[in-house]
């Protein structure tokens, strides 16, 4: 199945999302850090699947100082967020972060990956993606946070550039810098509602 060539006001008749969540049952510290997977799938005539995009996203209790440190075990880039965001002492959202917010909620979440596929990259499909899972998983959600940064070993001023262009592409889809790469989308904002809306009516998602 090929439909790289698709055009992009179509493609969206042939996407779909679909998550899975895991958390061990075991452990009562699994239900203040939950980890979710997303796949973007695409479809064909003849419903051959091909998955075309990854992301990996944790959904977290706001006040409970363990979630700091659950947070710091689990990955470098998450920890990296987890302390610009979080208070480590209240688990609330630190001073900067709580500026930025106008609503409350008993969760936040972090967007620690999103990766595409090469040949779906560059034509806005990986925000399209970002966008639709934080719908999904908002519920009860105060904000989103992400880490600017590629998964790459680059440095110098190749890394820079690309640091820069991924703050564009969540600055797109209504995130805001809070300190070095990390950046916050308030969910009490109508500005994913409304970026969601532009994205499928140019992708043709009825």
């Amino acid at each position: 199945m090929n439909l790289s060539g698709v055009d992009d006001s179509q493609i969206g008749s042939f996407l779909s999302v679909r998550l899975n969540f895991r958390r061990a049952l075991s452990l009562p510290e699994d239900r203040l850090v939950e980890q979710w997977n997303a796949a973007l799938y695409l479809s064909g005539e003849d419903d051959d699947e091909q998955i075309i995009g990854n992301a990996h996203i944790v959904r977290c209790r706001i006040s409970d100082p363990r979630v700091f440190d659950l947070l710091d075990a689990l990955d470098g880039d998450l920890s990296a967020v987890a302390s610009v965001v979080l208070d480590p002492v209240s688990g609330e959202p630190t001073g900067p972060v709580e500026d930025m917010l106008q609503g409350f909620g008993e969760n936040f979440l972090i967007i620690d990956r999103v990766e595409m596929l090469p040949g779906w990259r560059g034509r806005g499909l990986g925000r399209w993606f970002a966008a639709e899972v934080i719908e999904v998983l908002s519920d009860g959600g105060t904000f989103v946070a992400t880490y600017a940064s590629p998964m790459d070993e680059s440095e110098g001023t190749e890394r820079r550039r690309v640091e820069s262009k991924l703050k564009g592409v969540w600055g797109d889809i209504g995130f805001e810098p809070v300190s070095g790469n990390v950046m916050v989308l308030d969910l009490s904002l109508v500005t994913l509602s409304n970026k969601l809306e532009e994205l499928r009516s140019g992708f043709g998602a009825q």
